[in-house]
C-alpha cells in the first residue's frame, strides 16, 4: 500500500490521517513534504493519526523528528494518536515518545491542544 495522507481541520487543529509505509523507500519524502507545506501555510497544531501506518523505519522516524523540530521552532506542536503496536514499539525503542505526546483517542488528543 503506497503512503497517503488526508487532512481534516477540527477547530485550530489539522488532523493528518496517514496510511501505508512510512519508510526511507516509501512515504518518507511525501510525508515530510506534506507536513512542511502545512507548516509553511501557517498550520501550528498538527495531530498525526497513525492508525493505518503499517511499517516505519529509521527514515520515517527521522522525518517525524525533523517535522516536530520544525513545528517547535515555528511555535507549533505535532502530536500523535492511534499508534499501532509495531509503530509504538519502534518509537519507544528510539526514545521518540519521550519527546512527543501520544494519545489513544481523538477526543483526548484534540483536547490536549491549547
Amino acid at each position: 500500500m503506497p503512503f497517503e495522507t488526508k487532512e481534516e481541520q477540527v477547530g485550530s487543529v489539522t488532523i493528518v490521517r496517514m496510511s501505508g509505509r512510512l519508510t526511507r523507500a516509501e512515504g518518507k519524502e511525501r510525508f515530510e513534504d506534506r507536513l512542511q507545506s502545512l507548516m509553511a501555510a501557517g498550520r501550528r497544531a498538527i495531530l498525526l493519526d497513525c492508525r493505518e501506518i503499517n511499517d516505519i523505519d529509521s527514515g520515517g522516524v527521522g522525518a517525524l523528528m525533523r517535522c516536530v523540530t520544525t513545528a517547535r521552532t515555528r511555535g507549533g506542536q505535532i502530536k500523535l494518536m492511534n499508534l499501532p503496536p509495531l509503530v509504538r514499539a519502534a518509537l519507544q525503542l528510539l526514545g521518540f515518545l519521550k519527546a512527543v505526546d501520544s494519545f489513544n483517542d481523538e477526543t483526548t488528543a484534540l483536547a490536549s491542544f491549547p
